[in-house]
């Protein structure tokens, strides 16, 4: 899981609070419920790549995150779990209503353009290959 992402993204070095390292894992994770979404945070949660390029929130930030997100986009509150941002300030989430073999698929939010596109793949396969391809 992440492999191909893993290979094509550079974690950035930062100050080791500015991601949580897998021995801190943050136990509330687990509450989403999705398997996949727990595994990126355990192993991302908070870090960037490429020179900031992609970043994946911290945990205790989804609620932040979900708030500015209906702020802008009121329709969506109920149905996103955020995950991660990009250098354009697009927001990239779980969409809790579209699923497909169990697993949500994602959105993308783009605050500048006042659009949201409907990405047809699971974060897995977001990851490793759609992002890997297109960032």
């Amino acid at each position: 899981m992440y492999e191909l992402f893993n290979r094509a993204y550079v974690r950035d070095i930062f100050r080791e609070d500015d991601f949580l390292i897998e021995e801190k894992i943050n136990p509330l994770i687990g509450s989403i419920g999705n398997r996949e979404f727990q595994e990126l945070l355990k192993r991302y949660e908070g870090a960037s790549f490429n020179k900031g390029i992609y970043r994946i929130v911290r945990y205790r930030d989804i609620p932040h995150w979900i708030d500015c997100i209906a702020s802008i986009f009121p329709d969506f509150s109920k149905r996103i779990v955020p995950f991660g941002y990009d250098w354009l300030g697009r927001f990239f989430c779980l969409d809790l209503e579209r699923i497909v073999n169990s697993k949500p698929l994602v959105l993308l939010f783009s605050g500048f353009t006042d659009e949201v596109m409907e990405i047809p793949t699971n974060i897995v396969e977001f990851h490793d290959i759609i992002f890997k391809t297109h960032l």
